[in-house]
């Protein structure tokens, strides 16, 4: 899988998500729908493609659904995880000049 993916990280999926304490707090994630899901249930919620999800914390299950709400709607209810990607912010981080080659640090011993 390396020689495709070189950084595979983003397609891993925690089998365990609802038995560890860590993570986002009583936040949650802002995820965005990849596609449109009609609900099969009462409990389940609607969505379109783009859509703004905020997962609930902590509220992630073995069968493959997480609970949220729609940022577009306010609607909570469950959802297929799959159906959605996590929102990754990239901060901008400030860039730091690097030291000219070539000069040799004299020992202030010598």
């Amino acid at each position: 899988m390396q020689q495709y993916h070189p950084d595979a990280s983003g397609y891993f999926k925690s089998l365990d998500a609802m038995y560890y304490s860590g993570g986002r707090g009583l936040q949650g994630y802002r995820e965005v729908a990849l596609e449109a899901h009609k609900p099969r249930t009462k409990t389940e919620m609607d969505f379109r493609e783009g859509d703004t999800i905020i997962s609930s914390p902590r509220n992630h299950w073995n069968n493959g659904s997480s609970k949220g709400r729609t940022k577009r709607s306010e609607y909570e209810g469950m959802y297929p995880s799959y159906k959605v990607e996590r929102e990754v912010k990239i901060a901008k981080m400030p860039i730091h000049t690097q030291k000219p080659t070539g000069t040799i640090m004299q020992d202030p011993e010598s």
